[in-house]
């Protein structure tokens, strides 16, 4: 099976899904099996190079056209459809929040939050009109829609009439990054920082 999942978000300066979707991608490869991944973006300034490497996938950066030129062309015209750009793949996940317009192929979409949709007057305006005018469509046409708790599950049933069925909560993972550290490690770290830190410490 050929499986696209598309980085955008990964692209330039990381928030939270942006590095989401790195690590998502990561997993992806490792866990790939005879699937074939493709990881796709628009990188019209070339911001891409920062990319990982992710040996084991293909990495399809468009340099030809600008993404927020294909972004304004799908929110004004509804065209063209995500496979003109990415090609043909069995799967394709959009794991911010969105789907752009896709033809007759298998999609995935994460919905994060609704926060945009419950606290509307904490969201920047250009992201709050973006989100709201695309996300009923979304869920409308995803085939399958990932949230990170059973919480923001009931959001979508409550919020925009999400059929149980269609959602799948899928936890975050934790990075291997993040663990616990030896004493010697954490006064090694200390030292480093000329501050003494004492157990138990939370930052």
């Amino acid at each position: 099976m050929k499986v696209c999942l598309d980085i955008q978000s990964a692209v330039g300066k990381r928030t939270g899904v942006g590095r989401y979707t790195i690590k998502l991608a990561e997993s992806l490869i490792a866990n790939k099996g005879e699937d074939s991944i493709i990881l796709f973006a628009f990188d019209f300034l070339g911001r891409g190079s920062h990319l990982p490497l992710f040996q084991g996938a293909t990495k399809k950066l468009i340099r030809w056209c600008p993404g927020r030129v294909a972004r304004l062309c799908w929110k004004t015209f509804n065209y063209p459809s995500f496979n003109v750009f990415a090609g043909n793949a069995d799967v394709y996940h959009f794991p911010n929040f969105i789907l752009p317009p896709l033809k007759k192929r298998k999609s995935i979409v994460t919905i994060h939050d609704l926060s945009f949709l419950r606290y509307p007057q904490f969201t920047e305006r250009k992201n709050l009109t973006y989100l709201t005018s695309r996300i009923h469509d979304t869920v409308t046409r995803a085939d399958l829609i990932i949230t990170d708790s059973n919480y923001i599950g009931e959001e979508l049933q409550e919020y925009l009439k999400v059929p149980p069925d269609r959602i799948v909560v899928i936890y975050p993972g934790i990075s291997e990054e993040f663990k616990h550290l030896s004493p010697d490690e954490i006064s090694a770290m200390s030292e480093r920082g000329h501050r003494k830190i004492d157990c138990p410490y939370l930052l």
